[in-house]
């Protein structure tokens, strides 16, 4: 109890900080009527293109699952993918990323680890994603900036060092495992063990895309939500007032994705705003309070339709999260 008090206040302190970088210079009056200046349609068309998106991302993940349990039906992993994906934007930490290992588990029985695999392989790719929109990004906007580029370092960093652990293991799993516990020996064997773990629940998790077509499908919906996505914040830009092109648009997703990285608060409070809000002002040259009042807008659209969609299945994840405490 005493360590897991200890890791919310280290989140929310993070949050607060990047709360107060954000908005340090409030000008609450200004930010108000950016607001008002957006209109219903255009973010009723957002949070429509967010459901969408949404729904690529359930179809990809469930085409990973069905190699794990061929009877899942997709309305099970519609269930499964909205409280997931709710509980790790509004969990601490991220700690919501084991939110549909845990659900998969309790309706289809399949392992924890083969749940955590199919996260591990999502994330890996998307991160790999977004890094190359990152870098091709910054290229075709002309954005230059040492923080940009510091950003960028650390994701390629981080997903190309995921990456090639995750190669390693598939390649030489014998070799792979004994390198890297020897490199996580300082760290001690239970941080070496849950590595290790990971690693190998990612392996397992490449056997859920097994033929060609399975990973082309993958691959399409990938392609399919990002560009979606970048191209609803553009859109939701536009309508608030900013001028931006699809490319900055691009630009401000990556580094969206590289601020939520940061583990924080529930709904990433201020890990989320700040990289829009730096990305808007300091790259795009738009005012301070409508590049605040659009942070604000995005992320409570975000938070809402999350909230609407996951609601009906809360009771889901309270039997899954009983049922793991009971288990231990």
């Amino acid at each position: 109890m005493g360590s897991r008090l200890v890791r919310l206040g280290f989140a929310l302190a993070i949050s607060a900080v990047f709360v107060w970088l954000a908005f340090r210079d409030l000008d609450v009056a200004a930010v108000g009527a950016s607001l008002g200046a957006l209109g219903l349609v255009p973010a009723l068309v957002y949070v429509l293109s967010i459901f969408i998106i949404h729904l690529l991302r359930t179809y990809r993940w469930h085409l990973m699952v069905c190699a794990l349990d061929p009877q899942q039906p997709l309305r099970r992993s519609l269930r499964i993918s909205f409280l997931g994906f709710a509980a790790v934007f509004l969990v601490p930490l991220r700690l919501g990323e084991f939110a549909r290992p845990l659900l998969l588990r309790k309706a289809r029985s399949i392992p924890v680890s083969a749940g955590i695999g199919t996260v591990a392989v999502e994330r890996t790719v998307d991160g790999l994603f977004m890094v190359l929109v990152l870098v091709l990004s910054v290229m075709i906007s002309g954005a230059n900036d040492p923080i940009l580029w510091t950003m960028g370092g650390v994701a390629g960093l981080i997903f190309g060092g995921a990456a090639t652990a995750f190669a390693s293991m598939a390649l030489a799993p014998v070799l792979a495992e004994r390198f890297w516990r020897t490199i996580l020996s300082p760290l001690g064997s239970v941080w070496g063990d849950r590595v290790i773990d990971l690693l190998k629940g990612f392996i397992d998790g490449l056997s859920s895309l097994p033929t060609w077509r399975v990973r082309s499908l993958y691959l399409l919906c990938t392609f399919a939500y990002w560009g979606l996505n970048a191209w609803g914040m553009t859109y939701l830009a536009v309508a608030m007032g900013l001028e931006i092109s699809l490319a900055q648009g691009c630009l401000l997703m990556a580094l969206l994705v590289v601020g939520i990285m940061v583990p924080a608060g529930p709904g990433s409070i201020g890990t989320f705003h700040a990289p829009i809000i730096f990305a808007l002002t300091a790259l795009f040259g738009a005012a301070t309070p409508q590049a605040q009042a659009y942070a604000i807008v995005l992320h409570l659209l975000q938070v809402a339709h999350m909230i609407v969609v996951a609601l009906p299945f809360v009771s889901d994840l309270g039997a899954a999260l009983s049922r793991d405490v009971s288990s231990e």
